[in-house]
């Protein structure tokens, strides 16, 4: 039987769309249809970052810590640090423990100098996000090794490929499809012998059967999505 042997399968935004429109049973009719639809798919990718942490969107990130500086600006595409390390000049690495904000601020002397073992970040609505170091590097030699949750790329060009991995393209297309369907809702009208009938648009029906087709292809793809590690549970021995 012959095969393709190719691996190369991809969807770029214009197909995206198109796919989207096609499952929610709508056609495009002009220019602001897709400007409308890239939008949606830009909310709906920024939606992902509120459902959890997916492994595509964690990056390793490296920030230089300055002697006597304890506050730095985080590139505007982090969504939250995950694990940190300090590293010295040895290349040798020191956990760190993140703290809040009330309980950074209750540090009398933030000054105090040595190797940075604590960090609050201070989460700004625009990005950028404010790191505090605590104590406050003493020397320039330190670097901090974030594991950092970063938004998804925008939805730019037609011609550019959607920033997610494959395995998340069911559950793009079907999350945009619903989101289109919720925008396009059928309108009522009588059929002048005093029934109603559901015309122009998605019914409420095909609405649910889009949410849950959505629903259940991004579960599928969250699932798959994971670490494969051991683990090891041990008991707890408690005396009775």
């Amino acid at each position: 039987m012959a095969t393709s042997g190719t691996f190369n399968f991809a969807l770029d935004i214009h197909e995206v769309i198109e796919e989207a429109w096609d499952i929610a049973g709508l056609e495009i009719k002009g220019g602001y249809d897709l400007k409308s639809t890239v939008r949606s798919l830009n909310l709906l990718l920024t939606e992902w970052v509120n459902k959890g942490i997916n492994l595509w969107t964690v990056d390793q990130l490296t920030t230089s810590l300055t002697a006597n500086d304890n506050t730095y600006t985080l590139n505007a595409k982090v969504v939250d640090l995950i694990d940190t390390v300090v590293r010295d000049s040895n290349n040798t690495d020191v956990s760190t423990t993140r703290i809040s904000m009330a309980e950074y601020l209750s540090y009398p002397t933030k000054s105090t100098s040595g190797k940075p073992t604590q960090l609050a970040l201070e989460r700004n609505a625009s990005g950028g996000h404010t790191l505090y170091t605590y104590p406050t590097a003493d020397v320039s030699t330190y670097s901090l090794i974030s594991w950092a949750i970063i938004y998804p790329e925008d939805a730019g060009k037609y011609t550019d490929n959607p920033a997610v991995p494959r395995r998340f393209l069911p559950a793009l297309v079907n999350g945009l499809a619903y989101k289109l369907a919720l925008k396009n809702p059928a309108q009522a009208m009588s059929d002048g012998q005093g029934n109603m009938t559901s015309v122009n648009g998605v019914s409420a029906d095909r609405r649910a059967e889009l949410k849950g087709l959505y629903l259940e292809t991004m579960a599928e793809a969250v699932m798959e999505d994971r670490e494969r590690t051991s683990f090891l549970l041990v008991p707890s021995a408690s005396s009775g």
